[in-house]
C-alpha cells in the first residue's frame, strides 16, 4: 500500500514537471509583405499607369526590392517585359532618369569619343553644358582642313574613361552649375589632391535631340571628323566658327624636262644592241 503510495507521488511529480517545462514551437510561419504586382503584361520601355498594377504578396524576407502598397508608381516605366502577376521591383520599373539617364523622353542619349586633351583636360562631368565642334586635318600636300559646330549647348549625362570606367575627379549638378571640390573657384577637382588613380574622361554621354544626335553621327561616324569639346558659354554668346583659314604653302619651281639632243640619239644608235 505504502509503494503505490509513493508510486502516485512520483507520477504526480513527472507530470508536474512536465507542465513547468517549457514548450518548444515550431518553426513560425515567415510573415508576408503585400507588394506591387503587374495586373497585366506590361512591355519595356513603356509608361506604367495605375490600372496595370495589382497587390500580392511575397515572404518579408524577399520583400527589399519590391514596391509596395505605400509607393506611388506614377512617371516610372518598364525597363523589361513585367509579365502578369510579377512583383514590381527597383530593377524592373525605375524613373526615366534613372533607366535612360534623363528624363525628358523627347531627348536622344547618345555618346562620342574624344581625346581626354580636347575634352577640356578630361574634366567633363555630368551636369555641364557642352559644344561640340567636328574638326578635320588638312592632309599634308593638301588644305583641306575644316571645322564645324555641330552642336551647342548639350547636357552632358555621364562620362566615361578610355577603358569604360566612370570618371570621377570632379563633380557638376544635373542643372549645369559646376559643385567645386575645394580650392578656388575654378577648382572642380581637376588640380586639387585626392585623385590619385582617378582616370581623365574620353567618352562623353549626352542628352540632345534627334537632329542634333544626327548631326554629331554624321560629322563624328560617317564622315570620320574628330570631337573637340568645350565648356558652353551662354546660349547668346555661341557663333558659328570662322573658315578654316588656307595656308599658303610655297609652290615649288618647275624643273625643265631633259630633252635628248641629236647627237646623243647618234650615239646612242650606234651601240652594240646588247647593251640596249
Amino acid at each position: 500500500m505504502r509503494n503505490r503510495k509513493v508510486l502516485l507521488l512520483l507520477l504526480v511529480v513527472i507530470l508536474v514537471a512536465f507542465k513547468l517545462l517549457p514548450t518548444q514551437k515550431g518553426p513560425a510561419a515567415p510573415s508576408a509583405v503585400v507588394v506591387l504586382a503587374a495586373r497585366e503584361n506590361i512591355e519595356p520601355y513603356t509608361f506604367i499607369s495605375s490600372s496595370q498594377v495589382s497587390t500580392t504578396t511575397v515572404p518579408s524576407a524577399m520583400a527589399g526590392g519590391y514596391y509596395t502598397s505605400a509607393d506611388k508608381l506614377d512617371g516610372y516605366m518598364a525597363t523589361t517585359l513585367i509579365k502578369k502577376g510579377t512583383g514590381l521591383t527597383r530593377a524592373n520599373a525605375l524613373l526615366p532618369e534613372d533607366f535612360r539617364f534623363w528624363g525628358d523622353m523627347g531627348l536622344e542619349i547618345g555618346s562620342f569619343k574624344a581625346v581626354f586633351s580636347e575634352l577640356v583636360g578630361g574634366q567633363v562631368r555630368p551636369g555641364h553644358r557642352i559644344n561640340v565642334y567636328a574638326y578635320r586635318k588638312s592632309d599634308e600636300d593638301e588644305d583641306n582642313g575644316d571645322l564645324v559646330l555641330v552642336a551647342s549647348n548639350i547636357l552632358v549625362v555621364g562620362v566615361r574613361t578610355e577603358t569604360g570606367e566612370q570618371a570621377t575627379a570632379g563633380q557638376a549638378s544635373v542643372s549645369g552649375t559646376p559643385t567645386p571640390s575645394g580650392g578656388g573657384p575654378l577648382d572642380f577637382g581637376s588640380l586639387g589632391g585626392g585623385l590619385a588613380g582617378a582616370q581623365p574622361a574620353s567618352v562623353v554621354v549626352y542628352a540632345a535631340e534627334p537632329r542634333v544626335a544626327q548631326a554629331i553621327i554624321a560629322f563624328l561616324g560617317s564622315r570620320d571628323y574628330s570631337a573637340w569639346v568645350t565648356l558652353a558659354p551662354q546660349p547668346a554668346a555661341i557663333t558659328t566658327p570662322m573658315p578654316v583659314p588656307t595656308l599658303r604653302r610655297p609652290t615649288p619651281t618647275p624643273q625643265p624636262t631633259l630633252q635628248p639632243t641629236s647627237e646623243l640619239l647618234q650615239w646612242a644608235s650606234e651601240l652594240p644592241s646588247s647593251w640596249r
